[in-house]
């Protein structure tokens, strides 16, 4: 596959974080060229956008969901850990 042109419009990811969004428009400031995306409305550094096309975006997304399944998980399993009060000290009354 060649290298797809980073154009507005374009579905990109963000290399350093996983962002994903479409370049809404480009800023060049002090000789650096920014691309903003619809998902964040922030700038990113152009230099580290990648081209995404729809399968590699279902990917993704698959991983992501995986993901946030997993740590759900961990989250309701901490949670019934904590649910559970160990009553064998006995205490009884004010100290």
């Amino acid at each position: 596959m060649g290298v797809l042109k980073i154009k507005e419009g374009s579905m990109v990811i963000y290399r350093r974080t996983g962002t994903i969004g479409r370049i809404i428009e480009f800023k060049n400031m002090d000789g650096k060229l920014w691309a903003r995306l619809d998902t964040t409305d922030l700038l990113y550094d152009a230099d580290f956008l990648e081209v995404i096309e729809s399968k590699q975006l279902s990917a993704h997304n698959q991983q992501k969901v995986e993901h946030k399944i997993e740590r759900k998980a961990e989250r309701e399993e901490q949670i019934r850990d904590e649910e559970t009060i160990d009553s064998s000290a006995g205490v009884c009354g004010a100290g």
